[in-house]
């Protein structure tokens, strides 16, 4: 069985505007070969800091409705199981692995997302916006702006170029678990 792991995130700022922090994650892990789902995670992430009111605008999230979700140091030490050892693949992954990324890091995790591919760019050098990328092919995003619904459209696109050509073209190295110093805490 070959998974992979399409992943979206919802951020706390414009992707410009820095510190942004993870506040909605969605993964599909979905089976390659026969092509079925296996399964789907979604869980908000408490940034522990605003969200600015352009990002709420775009994926409806405020900070009130994060009080009770747990921080990125919490998931952090289940989440790398649902991608390790799978390609990881997003409409903007280059985007999604470098916010996960920081946030391993800066909660002293030793994992790191490497082997992705990239649906807006790897399918046709395309650089339109996942919406009209859908329109495209002729179907509609269901909760567009929420990381699950963009995970589920990315998927579809992901079906319709080709699952077998998605990992032929990201082939090459594994996801790394690099040493860090600081302990999850």
């Amino acid at each position: 069985m070959t998974v992979i792991a399409v992943l979206d995130t919802e951020t706390s700022r414009h992707p410009s505007h820095l510190p942004n922090r993870i506040v909605e994650i969605g993964i599909i892990l979905w089976d390659a070969e026969s092509d079925a789902p296996i399964a789907e995670i979604e869980t908000l992430v408490n940034p522990n800091s605003v969200i600015e009111e352009g990002s709420s605008r775009i994926h409806g999230l405020v900070s009130s409705d994060l009080e009770g979700a747990p921080s990125f140091r919490e998931i952090a030490e289940w989440l790398p199981h649902f991608l390790d050892e799978r390609v990881v693949c997003g409409f903007n992954v280059s985007f999604d692995s470098r916010m996960l990324n920081y946030e391993f890091s800066r909660v002293g995790s030793d994992f790191e997302v490497t082997q992705t591919f990239c649906a807006r760019y790897g399918i046709s050098g395309n650089n339109k916006p996942l919406g009209d990328v859908c329109e495209d092919q002729r179907f509609k995003i269901k909760n567009a702006h929420t990381a699950l619904g963009d995970a589920r459209a990315t998927l579809q696109v992901l079906r319709n170029y080709g699952l077998h050509r998605v990992l032929e073209e990201a082939k090459g190295a594994k996801h790394r678990w690099i040493s860090r110093s600081d302990d999850l805490r």
